[in-house]
């Protein structure tokens, strides 16, 4: 049986055992002799996101364990028979949906409560020890606006205004859309060299990017996560589908063993193989990152499934187009060497109906490309380069391969599970440009609907 990870309200007690990952809904705890005994609670993490609360349990075993919701004052009690804390007090957070965590140590278990603010919704799911990670229980709080889960609370965040963080879809723009990726974050560092983490740097650089975009007439900035907390790669995808972006670029930082390998390069998808056993081994990296805060439900990813035999070289063709600007824009800046265009299985690439790079915009196993990606004047530079790239790939835009115009003649009639977003990826072309074509001012389709396509 999987295990629950629905959304819950009220009253529910829940005993999971985690090795097994299932889950049993009864009136009592588990037995404390089914509990494996001496297991710590070795640390208690979180990160809050603009419509969400994370909480991460890191145990040094498997454990069962029971969850109820309590009321006056509302909390979450989760209890966890013989085990122990390694550290002890009280974590506040007070971000508007959890108050506080607390450590509370009882005759015959540990007890970690978290003191609710308002009326959140919450869930919770065990994960196996895996990839150098423990064993973990998470507990997700969400908004009530955003009680439908984290694909909801993802809202596009629309340049560097704050503002925008309540938005749930982007506004129709005829600005250039540039969906800017900050790899990793939350409970996932990346990359971490002399105390310099990359989901910290790639986020400054991300934000700098935006920030350049967004005072250019005609383009719009849109940052897939604009703190530090935990982002899917299928949450990226959807917000920059949302955002109906022109373009996405996923912005990383590097290591090598060798640390004088320096410099920035790009990324773009190879549906077949990568360019050489280096971009294979970093695009391995990069989707193994996403499994460090999935529930198990969450990692059946049916839209990358669909997308290996759909029609992708025109995307591909200036996803290209894309990562040589880009390294050409570096060469040009003085400030990093501009390496080569690779190309790998990326899966945050793989489920993008627009032209779509993954920069890794230097070395932290670099000295000087670590001091580069470290300092404010270094991510400046590093973010300059990169909108450079993105401005001369927007001038250089041909509207087809061959030079001769797409005829958009094609009928056709919706079908039952047909959206824009795959529509534009079945036919090589853009949400942006049916929607053009079609007179459609909203993404809402009908079964039956007549669109003309490509």
């Amino acid at each position: 049986m999987r295990p629950r990870n629905d959304l819950i309200r009220g009253s529910r007690r829940v005993c999971t055992w985690l090795p097994l990952l299932s889950v049993a809904i009864v009136s009592c705890c588990c037995a404390a002799s089914s509990v494996r005994a001496g297991v710590e609670i070795t640390k208690i993490r979180y990160w809050t996101s603009p419509g969400s609360t994370r909480v991460v349990l890191d145990l040094s075993g498997g454990v069962a364990y029971d969850l109820r919701r309590v009321g006056h004052p509302d909390r979450i009690a989760l209890n966890i028979p013989g085990a122990i804390f390694r550290e002890h007090g009280t974590i506040v957070v007070g971000d508007g949906m959890v108050l506080r965590i607390r450590r509370n140590v009882l005759s015959d278990k540990a007890q970690v409560v978290l003191d609710l603010d308002g009326d959140p919704v919450f869930r919770h799911f065990a994960l196996l020890a895996e990839g150098g990670r423990p064993d973990r229980i998470v507990v997700d709080i969400f908004r009530p606006e955003s009680r439908d889960g984290p694909a909801a609370d993802r809202a596009p965040l629309v340049g560097t205004d704050p503002a925008a963080a309540g938005a749930i879809v982007a506004p129709a723009s005829p600005r250039y859309t540039v969906v800017i990726d900050p790899g990793h974050g939350g409970m996932d560092p990346g990359a971490i060299r002399k105390g310099v983490r990359e989901k910290d740097v790639v986020l400054a650089i991300a934000r700098e990017l935006a920030e350049l975009l967004d005072a250019r007439e005609g383009y719009r900035a849109v940052l897939t996560r604009t703190g530090d907390y935990f982002v899917s790669l299928a949450e990226r995808v959807q917000i920059a589908e949302k955002a109906r972006g022109d373009l996405f670029l996923s912005i990383h930082a590097n290591t090598h063993a060798n640390s004088a390998t320096s410099g920035l390069e790009t990324y773009f998808l190879s549906l077949e193989r990568a360019t050489d056993s280096e971009a294979q081994a970093l695009a391995d990296q990069e989707n193994a990152a996403d499994r460090v805060g999935l529930s198990p439900a969450e990692r059946q990813d049916d839209v990358i499934s669909i997308l290996m035999d759909l029609r992708m070289s025109r995307i591909l063709t200036q996803s290209n187009r894309l990562a040589e600007h880009l390294i050409g824009s570096a060469r040009r800046s003085g400030s990093v060497e501009g390496r080569k265009v690779k190309q790998a299985g990326f899966m945050v690439l793989r489920s993008l109906a627009m032209p779509s790079v993954l920069v890794e915009a230097a070395y932290l196993s670099n000295g000087s490309d670590r001091e580069l990606l470290r300092s404010r004047a270094g991510q400046r530079e590093l973010a300059g380069l990169l909108c450079e790239g993105v401005v001369n790939h927007r001038g250089d835009e041909r509207p087809e391969l061959g030079g001769e115009p797409r005829r958009w003649v094609t009928p056709y009639r919706v079908r039952s599970g047909d959206t824009l977003w795959r529509l534009a990826l079945r036919h090589a072309t853009s949400v942006r440009e049916i929607r053009d074509r079609n007179g459609l001012d909203s993404d809402n389709l009908s079964v039956g609907q007549s669109l003309l396509l490509p």
